[in-house]
């Protein structure tokens, strides 16, 4: 795309200053607990502009409800319903479309007492996702006009006035074959309605053609009765591609794949679509039986960690609630999606998908990305840790006595890791990730915890299987160089093997340990230096062993957010500059060249305080289950933090350190 169309398209999106347009202005996956009372829903979408809200409860057999900016607020129609538009009871399902969100009545459907619900927010933009309206007029053919400019991935329409099917096509990506479906049905076809899907005959980047029709084969122009028509983007096409920091990135994408197992031969096959997905919709269209629409997001964690994790899909043609198709295993990755279920691996079949990818802007500041919090109360949407953002990483530990360090991710669900062991990674009931501002988790008000939210150029996580490669490339989204990684391995026990910069590959140093940095390293670290789109691994069993399980956490300097560094200690006093206004809210740091003694790894942090010495600054030791919350090696400093001793822990003469510090 050139600079003048990609201004007109800045411009078009509805930015003053014309800036770049990202996925998280158009979609939003948001959990909550109903209520009693109507209430906000503050998701960061502009809907006031136009879009489309899906609501379903989590855990009642309740019906899908969808309202749209075009037929207006408390005007539902349900996927799993043949039911025309429907009012809804009381003080109105989705009562307002706002700036920055919705607003909901008190319908026990939308916002019943004590019941959990996600609802996905769709913004009307260019290339993703439009909302068209229009009275049949009984013509054999009439083209209906729609706002994609671009490539189309799939077109639903209901009749609002009449109980009828949910007739939808779907494009599949580059090839341009269609497919024709039905969204409140599991089958492809079914002789005994005779049906015969003659509803829409042509599409375009502008229009769409329908057709009267008749009673079985689901026209969709009948004389007076009113449609309504969900079109969405397809940013296969390098043309389509126009979102992100420099305007050439998808936000959407639709292909097909054929399935390549069957019963109980499937086993972890990754389907690399481009980019890491956010939500994804997926059907098996070949079969006439038991193929429904299942849709998995990152919200509601999917499976990521073995057969006995748990996951959530939805299927959009019945009101179950998100356990019951449990067992479909599928879990989004850094670059598409990985199937480990027969559901979506039928040999000889194919299967077509929509994908939504992860948000993709690059952080301003460093509140909206990271956060150290005490442990708190947990209530209905207050969470133990309160982040103020979907956190997707989180480290907890008591501040005193002894105890292990833990580590979670909101990909693996109820799977916890323990930064002061090499043990495999454990089911942990407490962890709770149904909350968009934190996570609640075990501990009590001695328990103090660090939160990471995904984001570009700032922190990255990805899972992948091993190969027994001598050089594996693991792609990431960090969109620059890595500076800092940890890799562990999951389903088996094994080291937290730390790469850093300023040691450099063939080196590492451990996490769960108190050692100096190996330097004999290839077989973890090759001489292979990461790339803004891929970190590389060794052979070693505990990094790449085939069959094995792994995850790799990314970080890297953002100015005036992060830092990525190293020091050489003076024996004195000195500051650290990272480049920082107001201090480090949180710094990790680790001699790396003790040859006669061993350094803990040191974690400090603004939750339990940065004090000037000789007052005392907690520290928590990430490869220790002790605690040092009376030790005054530090002072603050605005730019970034400051050391107070000769300690050879952190600041020993000539010796050396590395670190990782948060603003």
């Amino acid at each position: 795309m050139s600079q003048i169309s990609k201004n007109q398209f800045f411009a078009a999106s509805g930015s003053s200053t014309g800036g770049p347009v990202y996925v998280e202005d158009l979609f939003s996956t948001y959990l909550y607990t109903g209520g009693t009372a109507p209430r906000t829903i503050n998701n960061g979408i502009n809907l006031s502009d136009g879009g489309l809200v899906w609501l379903k409860s989590r855990n009642q057999s309740q019906e899908h409800i969808l309202y749209d900016t075009e037929r207006g607020a408390n005007v539902g129609l349900s996927t799993n319903s043949q039911g025309g538009d429907a009012t809804a009871s009381g003080t109105g399902g989705v009562t307002a479309f706002n700036s920055n969100g919705f607003s909901l009545g008190n319908y026990n459907v939308a916002n019943g007492a004590g019941n959990d619900y996600f609802g996905w927010s769709f913004k009307k933009h260019e290339k993703f996702f439009d909302i068209v309206t229009w009275t049949g007029d009984g013509t054999a053919s009439r083209v209906i006009p729609h706002n994609i400019n671009g490539g189309v991935g799939m077109i639903a329409i209901k009749n609002r006035d009449s109980n009828t099917e949910w007739p939808a096509i779907i494009k599949s990506g580059n090839t341009g074959a269609t497919v024709r479906l039905l969204w409140n049905r599991n089958e492809i076809g079914n002789s005994s309605l005779t049906i015969s899907y003659g509803y829409i005959t042509t599409i375009t980047n502008s229009d769409f053609t329908v057709v009267t029709g008749t009673a079985n084969n689901l026209g969709v122009n009948a004389l007076g009765d009113r449609y309504v028509a969900y079109v969405f983007g397809d940013n296969t096409q390098t043309a389509d591609q126009i979102f992100g920091e420099n305007g050439d990135e998808p936000a959407i994408k639709f292909g097909t794949y054929q399935g390549a197992g069957s019963a109980g031969t499937v086993s972890n096959i990754v389907r690399d679509i481009g980019f890491p997905t956010d939500l994804i919709l997926i059907k098996r269209v070949t079969s006439n039986t038991s193929g429904g629409w299942y849709i998995f997001d990152s919200a509601r964690p999917a499976m990521q960690s073995g057969a006995s994790e748990t996951d959530y899909p939805i299927s959009i043609e019945i009101p179950n609630d998100e356990t019951y198709r449990q067992g479909a295993y599928l879990g989004l990755t850094s670059q598409g999606f990985m199937t480990t279920s027969t559901h979506f691996e039928s040999t000889g079949h194919t299967h077509i998908y929509m994908a939504i990818r992860r948000p993709m802007k690059i952080p301003t500041s460093a509140s909206s990305v990271f956060a150290p919090k005490l442990y708190t109360t947990s209530g209905t949407e207050t969470p133990t840790y309160l982040s103020g953002f979907e956190t997707d990483f989180s480290m907890y530990r008591p501040r005193t006595g002894t105890s292990d360090q833990r580590a979670v991710l909101r990909d693996t669900n109820q799977r916890a890791l323990k930064t002061n062991t090499t043990a495999s990674e454990s089911a942990d009931g407490a962890v709770d990730w149904s909350f968009m501002n934190g996570l609640s988790a075990s501990g009590s008000s001695d328990y103090i915890s660090w939160n990471w939210k995904r984001a570009p150029k700032f922190f990255d996580a990805s899972h992948y299987y091993g190969d027994d490669s001598s050089v594996r490339g693991i792609a990431h989204n960090l969109k620059v160089v890595p500076e800092m990684a940890i890799v562990k391995r999951l389903n088996a026990s094994g080291d937290w093997f730390v790469y850093h910069k300023d040691i450099g590959t063939g080196k590492y140093i451990r996490f769960a340990n108190t050692g100096e940095e190996t330097t004999n390293g290839t077989l973890v670290f090759p001489n292979s230096p990461p790339t803004s789109t891929h970190f590389n691994v060794g052979s070693l069993a505990e990094v790449n062993g085939g069959g094995n399980q792994f995850i790799i956490y990314l970080m890297a300097s953002l100015s005036g957010i992060s830092k990525v560094g190293s020091y050489v200690g003076n024996g004195s006093s000195q500051n650290i500059d990272c480049g920082f206004t107001n201090g480090a809210r949180f710094v990790m740091l680790k001699r790396y060249d003790a040859a006669t003694a061993a350094q803990p790894w040191i974690i400090i942090d603004s939750a339990r305080g940065i004090q000037n010495s000789p007052s005392y600054t907690p520290e928590a030791y990430v490869n220790l289950t002790s605690t040092a919350d009376v030790t005054a090696n530090f002072n603050a400093y605005s730019q970034g933090f400051g050391l107070a001793t000769s300690n050879s822990d952190v600041n020993g003469n000539n010796m050396n350190y590395i670190f990782y510090a948060i603003a």
